[in-house]
């Protein structure tokens, strides 16, 4: 997992997940093992979403080891969010965002239209947490182009989108209350990613006022809808 971070100067790029086990398990680890009398941790291990489903079939409890960690000690991470948010946990929170305030001004989130829950529920914690520190979160996305189903029993706050506005979504469905963070509904009208065909059919099906900024008008594009029954 380390070697998925990439340092600088003043800054430091990291995945979601690299982020959570550096701040919130790796420097506590041993308060972990104790409160969740788990083995030796050794690292993360990323399971395959087929064995995330067998597990979810098999229903291990919260307070057997196998449902945090493999044989080996190692955390599943897709269960780092579940960690992190779970009561066992709570007495090391505090010490956790103390510490990101000691070493960092601004935590920047990108695609966070992609993080649900339970990774949703450790982002919003942090946005209160951070009111009574020294440190700004920032996030940016789309909520529009969440790509992610989630790792919780079938709840995804992205099949929601369209019963309300985007800030009223981002507010209630998201959980950031208004007086926990600011909204900028800054909108952009044009892309360099898709030729003027392909925002046409945007602009004429989902309303979505979007333009291409490259002239591809001599580009033979097309648009074809397939409509599928499955039985």
């Amino acid at each position: 997992m380390l070697k998925s971070s990439i340092v600088f100067k003043s800054w430091k790029i990291q995945t979601f997940y690299s982020f959570l086990y550096c701040i919130f398990v790796k420097p506590c680890r041993y308060f972990i093992q104790g409160n969740f009398n788990l083995l030796p941790i050794k690292g993360v291990f990323f399971r395959s979403q087929k064995a995330i489903s067998i597990s979810k079939r098999n229903r291990i409890s919260k307070k057997s080891q196998q449902f945090w960690q493999d044989k080996a000690g190692n955390l599943y991470g897709d269960k780092l969010a579940a960690l992190i948010t779970d009561n066992r946990y709570k007495e090391r929170w505090k010490h956790a965002v103390g510490m990101l305030s000691s070493f960092y001004d601004y935590v920047v989130i990108d695609e966070f239209q992609d993080i649900v829950k339970p990774e949703l529920d450790v982002v919003v914690n942090l946005n209160r947490a951070f009111l009574k520190e020294n440190i700004k979160l920032i996030m940016v996305g789309d909520v529009y182009q969440s790509l992610v189903v989630g790792t919780s029993s079938g709840y995804h706050p992205y099949n929601y989108l369209g019963e309300s506005t985007e800030e009223d979504f981002i507010r209630n469905r998201l959980g950031f209350r208004k007086k926990y963070l600011d909204i900028n509904m800054q909108k952009l009208s044009s892309t360099y990613r898709v030729d003027e065909t392909i925002c046409r059919y945007i602009r004429k099906k989902l309303k979505i006022e979007i333009y291409g900024i490259n002239d591809n008008s001599k580009r033979n594009c097309q648009i074809v809808c397939v409509n599928r029954s499955f039985s």
